[in-house]
């Protein structure tokens, strides 16, 4: 976990075009580490509400499609702190769930009281 998390803070970018069965746990610490993050439409990942990243960020893994994932990457290295930015609300959504699985347990079992 430790070396994980160290690979990741020396890292500009995270890339994944797995399945995403759900919200991923890998995408949420990449971005919580300074990574921008690029996926691909697969599963959840198609899904804002699941990866809150900007379309410009999210590929079909058609092979079409390498010369912009190529270029797009490319441009991340090159503007590394204006595309961080993109990623700014990813991960206020993070920081803040935790605090949110909180609330809505207490509201589940404080209800009443």
């Amino acid at each position: 976990r430790e070396e994980l998390k160290t690979l990741m803070c020396s890292s500009k970018i995270y890339i994944d075009f797995g399945h995403f069965p759900g919200k991923d746990r890998l995408p949420r610490e990449a971005v919580m580490n300074g990574c921008c993050v690029i996926t691909g439409r697969n599963g959840a990942s198609f899904f804002y509400e699941d990866v809150p990243i900007l379309d410009e960020y999210k590929f079909s893994t058609e092979r079409t499609e390498i010369p912009k994932i190529k270029r797009e990457i490319e441009d991340i290295f090159c503007n590394f702190e204006m595309h961080c930015k993109d990623f700014n609300r990813y991960r206020r959504i993070v920081a803040e769930e935790q605090q949110i699985f909180y609330n809505e347990i207490d509201n589940i079992f404080l209800k009443d009281e």
